[in-house]
């Protein structure tokens, strides 16, 4: 038998011919990228729409700024610590207050379907029905995530720092000078004149473990903390704290 390789091809294939093969796309195939370009620009379309309406509100949260009542901080328990004995701290921060809104401009059944899809998750579902409710899902969103990072939240240590200090005195103290789990150079100085966690302060691998946060239905957060026998927690603090708190937001959570 002739071997098939050497065999001669009587109907050699043109180059036309090839050309079209190559070329040739099935009905079936043709009808799927044009449904995968439908797609593609469906979801460009939507993103490009969410994206307008993220800055909306942007807009309207820096256009009624000086009306909102901004969040408090609470200390609903506190124990402080005793000898080596961690402190326990519970706070309740109150949720922002936005001015009340003209019922004749509500928010159209698109917008609110894009809204509560963008800040739903597997662990929560918004009930969103004006701006407010969108700003205030927008602020629990950007806040879940930033006191839950890594180096003690807001953008390293600055969560702690809001409601107290380790006083200047302190490093004074035998037993804070003798400790090992923290080194002086762990601190930074504040406005205060008071000592401070420095971001990347050995401390950060502890806190994770010794917080904990949860917000509520009406947007107000849960804060406990076991905090070390060196830290102070003060009034001082505590009362600038809710500004504070609200213009991470202002000046960091808007931009994320």
């Amino acid at each position: 038998m002739m071997d098939k390789k050497r065999q001669k091809d009587f109907f050699p294939i043109t180059y036309k011919e090839e050309s079209f093969l190559s070329s040739y796309v099935s009905p079936k195939e043709e009808q799927y990228q044009e449904f995968k370009k439908k797609e593609k620009l469906k979801t460009e379309q939507e993103s490009e729409k969410e994206y307008d309406l993220i800055h909306d509100i942007f807009d309207y949260i820096i256009s009624v700024k000086g009306r909102i009542k901004l969040p408090v901080f609470e200390v609903l328990d506190h124990h402080l610590p005793n000898k080596h004995k961690e402190g326990y701290l519970k706070l309740k921060i109150s949720p922002p207050k936005f001015p009340t809104l003209n019922k004749h401009n509500p928010l159209s059944n698109d917008k609110i379907e894009i809204y509560n899809n963008f800040f739903s998750n597997k662990n929560y579902t918004p009930s969103i029905r004006s701006i407010n409710d969108v700003s205030l899902n927008w602020y629990r969103d950007y806040f879940n995530l930033e006191l839950d990072e890594g180096s003690m939240g807001l953008y390293g240590a600055k969560f702690t720092r809001l409601i107290g200090c380790i006083p200047r005195g302190m490093k004074k103290k035998w037993r804070f000078k003798s400790s090992k789990k923290l080194q002086f150079h762990d601190l930074i100085e504040d406005d205060k004149g008071n000592f401070q966690f420095w971001y990347e302060s050995s401390y950060r691998h502890i806190y994770y473990k010794k917080n904990e946060f949860e917000f509520n239905k009406d947007f107000s957060i849960i804060y406990k903390w076991n905090y070390p026998w060196y830290f102070s927690i003060q009034d001082e603090y505590l009362k600038e704290a809710g500004e504070k708190f609200w213009n991470y937001f202002i000046d960091k959570g808007l931009e994320y």
